[in-house]
């Protein structure tokens, strides 16, 4: 949501996130050049909903993990919208590693608005005060691409109905993925166990096999695994499980690693490898 920042639409090549196709490259080169010169390094963090809610402070964590592996002077100003890390179960373990590990690295401003951005002074006005820097990583609000809003299926994300995932404004339609407005994690493991799910459901459908879950039935809904990554070497599992009993909201329940650990960080590239077999064979 480009206009949900002032200053930023018209200096967006400045600022690369990584969310678009290869902008990865840019962001690399970006760090890189952070790591040869120093300074300040921005990132900021939008309230919920946002794709893969612990990114943004794992992020900051491995730049600062190469921050004193080369001894780059500066640090990395993390700005957070909400009142701690993301989901609020990571918050106490995520702030003890950035605190215990990279306090001389990593700071940590919560509950700040940003007003606007000026690209050419490289300054963000907040709710705060100015923080001034040298290299950005702006995460913007977010919401589902412009097709769901031409197609009439919702504003800023897709209403759909649990457990379905039927979009209540088109009963031919199904929406998973971070285009759908359940409030779920926005994280690639609940998008591929969904649209496992409407897969199935919709072949059960031709086959004449489907049936519907009743008012008041409670379904377990995809769940998902996953990771913040403190350094190459450590890291906090995420565990969100979900149910619903149809015609409710959803509850979504976490478990949280209460510290980083070598054991988790081997089980998030295990996780990975599993996930990108699945996916693609």
């Amino acid at each position: 949501m480009e206009e949900a920042l002032p200053g930023y639409a018209g200096a967006r090549d400045q600022f690369p996130v990584g969310f678009r196709a290869f902008e990865q490259s840019a962001v690399r080169r970006q760090v890189a050049t952070f790591l040869d010169q120093g300074g300040h390094y921005l990132i900021t963090v939008p309230k919920p909903p946002y794709r893969c809610p612990p990114a943004p402070y794992e992020r900051a964590c491995l730049i600062a993990q190469r921050m004193k592996e080369k001894g780059t002077k500066g640090k990395v100003i993390v700005v957070d919208a909400n009142k701690g890390p993301m989901p609020p179960p990571l918050a106490k373990p995520m702030l003890t590693a950035m605190r215990e590990m990279y306090g001389a690295q990593i700071e940590y401003i919560n509950e700040v608005d940003p007003k606007s951005i000026d690209p050419g002074k490289k300054s963000l006005a907040t709710s705060k005060g100015d923080i001034p820097f040298q290299h950005a990583n702006i995460i913007l609000p977010m919401r589902a691409p412009g097709l769901i809003r031409k197609a009439g299926l919702g504003e800023r994300f897709a209403g759909v109905e649990l457990p379905s995932f039927r979009s209540r404004a088109d009963k031919s339609i199904f929406v998973v993925g971070d285009s759908q407005g359940a409030p779920l994690p926005k994280s690639g493991h609940i998008a591929f166990g969904a649209g496992q799910q409407v897969g199935e459901q919709i072949l059960a459908t031709i086959a004449g096999k489907h049936k519907a879950a009743d008012l008041g039935d409670e379904v377990t809904l995809p769940g998902a695994i996953c990771w913040g990554k403190v350094s190459t070497s450590l890291a906090i599992m995420i565990n969100v499980t979900s149910s619903v009993v149809v015609g409710d909201p959803p509850k979504v329940s976490y478990e949280v690693d209460p510290a980083a650990n070598a054991a988790s960080s081997k089980g998030a590239m295990d996780w990975g490898r599993d996930m990108w077999n699945a996916m693609l064979g």
